[in-house]
């Protein structure tokens, strides 16, 4: 049994990480026959197991996940007080568990680039989707791509060295229009939200934001997403 005031503590850790403790359980479990009080990050296989070593309340053994393929659970390991055990914590937090979260909170480029490629082709076909854009479109997409611009400044407050690589891009798609028929520049517009997303460091939510203000805008014109 751990004592609560040690209990206590491992979760003000938690807290003071900047981790939402709505993230992790605790609770006794066993592990190799052996009884822990066992920290998991919620819908996960990652833990991390603790137990008073033989009967002192201040001596601990603990074993963790690791940040290895399939999160193994390492060996056990002795901690000979608390504050010893709270580093080890600590540093299991910023080794396994934000590391996890940060590639779970990833947006997956190549994923929504190839689901939303195949959703554009499905509904290519006719003839006109091949079609080069006519004066009065090229007008109405340059003019939609600088109210893109305004969204992305207000939504996402770009520094400088992030907004020359938003405006290279846009200008690129820009200049696009010219040289590229309806299908071809529709692929353009979807890798150029993409490579925004990256230069803007997006996480997932805000990569679907970013989206789904471009959905907005260029809807209404070309019909270019679903």
């Amino acid at each position: 049994m751990i004592l609560k005031k040690y209990k206590n503590k491992l979760l003000t850790i938690i807290q003071e990480s900047g981790l939402d403790p709505n993230l992790f359980t605790a609770e006794d479990g066993s592990i190799d026959e052996d009884t822990y009080l066992i920290i998991s990050l919620r819908d996960s296989q990652i833990r991390f197991a603790v137990r008073p070593w033989g009967d002192s309340f201040e001596d601990f053994k603990y074993r963790h996940s690791e940040f290895l393929a399939d999160f193994p659970i390492g060996d056990t390991l002795f901690s000979p007080d608390i504050d010893n055990l709270t580093i080890e914590f600590n540093e299991w937090l910023n080794g396994v568990v934000k590391p996890y979260l940060d590639d779970v909170s990833t947006p997956d480029l190549w994923h929504i680039f190839e689901e939303t490629r195949s959703h554009t082709k499905d509904e290519l076909g006719t003839p006109e989707d091949f079609d080069s854009f006519s004066d009065e479109e090229k007008i109405k997409i340059r003019l939609s791509l600088n109210e893109f611009r305004l969204l992305i400044m207000k939504n996402f407050n770009p520094n400088q060295e992030e907004l020359k690589v938003v405006d290279a891009r846009l200008k690129y798609l820009s200049d696009a229009i010219d040289k590229h028929n309806k299908f071809d520049w529709k692929g353009i517009a979807i890798s150029t939200v993409m490579a925004i997303t990256i230069a803007l460091s997006l996480d997932t939510q805000q990569g679907n934001q970013l989206f789904q203000l471009f959905k907005q805008i260029f809807s209404s014109i070309l019909y270019l997403l679903p």
